[in-house]
């Protein structure tokens, strides 16, 4: 869940608002600002992926962020698609996976620029291993062309804050009370 909220009490809160009931074992923020909620057990989990919306979680300052629910075991099951004309639609290419694997249980990610030009790569989340493997092997036509599909793995990332030039936090998590100046 991609929301900043500043106390595990702030996020049960919100949490429970869309699913009352449900008891969290623990809350988590990653150093780049997503949220890891521990739930009971996987069904529970299950069961509130299949209810996410994506406007949980999302509003901040009049800007609407969307937010996602996944488990964690299944997070790090990603490919990516390379060489995709651009021209593509979304679900043209969830149709595609669909019609040569027979998967309609997957999602995806187009890669935008910071101009917001689509660039012609798709980042492509998986429901299993067996899945990536056998699209790994496989590829994909996408719009008459092949494009080969192979494990994501992410740049690794220095997040350091503005706010104290310290690293692993942002600003909006600092533990600094006012600004430090850089010189």
């Amino acid at each position: 869940f991609e929301k900043f909220i500043k106390k595990s009490y702030d996020t049960k809160k919100e949490f429970n608002k869309h699913f009352p009931r449900t008891k969290i074992i623990q809350c988590k923020r990653t150093r780049h600002g997503s949220l890891l909620i521990e739930l009971e057990d996987k069904k529970t989990a299950l069961d509130i992926i299949q209810k996410w919306k994506s406007n949980f979680f999302s509003v901040d300052e009049g800007r609407t962020n969307k937010t996602r629910a996944t488990l964690l075991e299944n997070r790090n099951i990603r490919g990516i698609v390379t060489d995709v004309d651009v021209s593509l639609t979304d679900s043209s290419i969830l149709e595609e996976f669909k019609e040569q694997y027979g998967w309609d249980d997957i999602k995806m990610r187009r890669f935008v620029d910071k101009q917001s030009v689509v660039r012609p790569s798709v980042l492509v989340y998986f429901t299993s291993a067996d899945q990536l493997e056998k699209a790994i092997q496989k590829g994909i036509f996408l719009g008459n062309v092949f494009c080969e599909i192979r494990t994501f793995e992410p740049k690794a990332s220095v997040t350091q804050c503005y706010k104290c030039y310290g690293f692993d936090h942002t600003a909006i998590w600092c533990p600094k009370k006012q600004q430090i100046c850089p010189y």
